[in-house]
């Protein structure tokens, strides 16, 4: 671990390093030492220093655990991925809405005052001329200034670079302009000064008036410290949203956001999965938009950045971590790796890391495209068993079509192990899309009276660390729990069983050594005694197998990493 963190567990890298490697060899040194274990397909070397890195990234090391154990049994891992697909994404989706609310909450609206700002107000409510009934008369007041967000801190990932009615664009957005505020802000952009209204596509209430500045002299982003709004450094490309007067006054911020939020549920489309981890390992979908190399940059410095997060214990729950300034920016050497990721993904196509001679993998986009189509038009839950049995068994045949026949077990292993170690970021950077950091600025903005002016992905990101740290912890939480470790445990019970049965039978050879020891010299008549505690052993060693058989992995399902905090406006 690099002198660039630190926290309470550890302080050098070697210590995780020693940690690890101690593991691995207590598990190797058990197997080999147990002969009644099934032979193993790839041998159970532990991976040298080098691969033994520092990282704290948990996915990873369990990954290593689970193939050292077990080899790579390829079904049963596809099997494993398809069941998380399935049973897992949606309700981790909805559990990050609910999160996401309550970070932004914890982060921010409980440090703040909950009244709505009369300025983010369309019309200000305080400037209304009243009839005689003490009603507001239509067409008078002062309009309200709204917040205004660069389009650059809400877009981290190019994608109004796509249109949502094409066919590359359904793969990027969660719906259309009427049910979806990522295609809802596209259309807004083609307005570009006209503003339109968000509602809720449920019940249709007014939630806010958008609109967007390509160069506007009052897209102002910045205060001059004698008000509490926006008056000072107009910038181009800019979104400006104002919040709907007959449905929010004498209500607050929480009620704004909350609505808001829950106008899009849920947090993103889990449809959409797939193809963005493709995206991730392929660039499948931004080589077929052809986005620029600055977009493109972007994109890869936003997925280093996530996975730089995970490397360093981030979401683990466990510890209070903190950076110095170094971490906030890349290294020579990571700049070179971003560089030759930008240009495999501008290639469309992926390098085999570990097998195969360094040769090339692809995945087409009609490949994609056919993919999502059959996801969504899924509907019972047989029906999705088999998209997604079909989905990967076409990803996985189509990447290792290049290979050689000895190497295409090794490629299927190699894409499988990055298809898992890439949910984590693809998902993390779907819930960072621009619909949900719109909000997440205002609030951003009226706890710090400024807005976030940092240029580079991991500055901004620092900003947003408070979110990234929730979201990261329910991710590693599905992943972990529902995932990998239901995999390890019953990888592990062989082994535990062949350790049990090993330490009961030289417990008994001990003991049956103490016993002839104080015999004559003549044992024929004690055999059928020696005989009878063997027995004995054989049936502990049943109701060893009995007990591994009846680990309960749901209850690994109650485990809960989630941190509760309060402001001075929040119960």
């Amino acid at each position: 671990m690099s002198d660039k963190f630190r926290n309470v567990v550890c302080q050098p890298g070697d210590v995780v390093q020693d940690f690890k490697r101690q593991i691995l060899e207590l598990i190797s040194l058990n197997q080999t030492t147990c002969g009644n274990l099934p032979d193993l397909s790839i041998p159970n070397l532990i991976p040298e220093v080098p691969d033994l890195n520092p990282s704290q990234k948990a996915i990873d090391f369990l990954a290593d655990i689970l193939a050292l154990v077990s080899g790579i049994n390829f079904e049963e891992m596809r099997m494993q991925i398809v069941n998380w697909l399935v049973e897992q994404l949606e309700p981790l989706s909805e559990d990050l809405s609910d999160n996401f609310i309550k970070s932004i909450k914890s982060c921010y609206a409980c440090k703040i005052n909950p009244k709505i700002p009369e300025w983010l107000f369309q019309i200000q409510p305080s400037s209304f001329t009243f009839d005689a009934n003490g009603q507001p008369i239509i067409g008078t007041g002062t309009e309200g200034l709204g917040f205004n967000v660069e389009l650059n801190k809400i877009d981290l990932t190019c994608i109004f670079a796509a249109d949502p009615n094409t066919e590359i664009g359904k793969l990027f957005y969660d719906g259309d302009s009427s049910n979806d505020i990522n295609a809802f802000l596209w259309e807004v952009i083609q307005e570009n000064g006209n503003p339109l209204i968000w509602s809720d596509p449920e019940n249709g209430k007014q939630i806010l008036e958008v609109r967007y500045y390509e160069n506007s002299p009052i897209a102002f982003t910045q205060n001059d410290g004698t008000v509490d709004y926006q008056n000072t450094e107009p910038r181009p490309r800019v979104f400006n949203f104002r919040v709907i007067n007959q449905s929010y006054e004498n209500k607050t911020l929480i009620n704004v956001m909350v609505d808001y939020f829950n106008s899009q549920q849920p947090l993103f489309d889990v449809d959409k999965v797939i193809p963005n981890v493709i995206d991730l390992l392929y660039g499948t979908l931004t080589n077929k938009i052809e986005l620029p190399d600055e977009c493109l940059n972007r994109v890869v410095e936003l997925e280093k950045s996530i996975s730089d997060y995970l490397d360093e214990g981030v979401g683990s729950g466990t510890v209070d971590i903190n950076f110095d300034d170094s971490f906030y920016t890349f290294n020579s050497k990571q700049l070179t790796n971003i560089k030759e990721i930008v240009k495999e993904k501008k290639s469309g196509v992926k390098k085999y890391k570990k097998c195969c001679s360094k040769d090339i993998s692809t995945i087409s986009f009609d490949t994609l495209a056919t993919i999502n189509d059959d996801i969504k038009n899924s509907s019972t839950l047989q029906q999705k068993i088999s998209t997604y049995n079909k989905a990967l068994d076409d990803l996985i045949k189509e990447s290792v079509a290049k290979v050689n026949t000895l190497d295409k077990d090794s490629a299927s292993g190699e894409f499988l192990s990055n298809f898992i170690t890439s949910l984590q970021i693809a998902l993390t950077k779907l819930v960072l899309s621009p619909k949900n950091l719109l909000m997440l600025n205002l609030f951003y903005f009226l706890v710090n009276s400024k807005p976030i002016t940092e240029v580079s992905i991991k500055k901004i990101l620092k900003e947003y660390e408070c979110i990234i740290v929730e979201i990261l912890s329910e991710l590693l939480r599905k992943l972990i729990y529902d995932f990998l470790l239901p995999l390890i445990i019953k990888a592990l019970k062989n082994l535990i069983i062949c350790v049990i049965t090993k330490k009961i039978k030289e417990k008994n050879i001990n003991y049956l050594k103490s016993r002839l020891s104080l015999l004559p010299g003549f044992v024929n008549d004690k055999l059928e005694d020696l005989n009878e505690l063997f027995g004995k052993s054989e049936n502990i060693v049943d109701k060893a197998r009995g007990f591994t058989d009846k680990i309960n992995l749901n209850s690994l399902n109650n485990i809960n990493l989630q941190s509760k905090k309060k402001g001075r406006f929040c119960d």
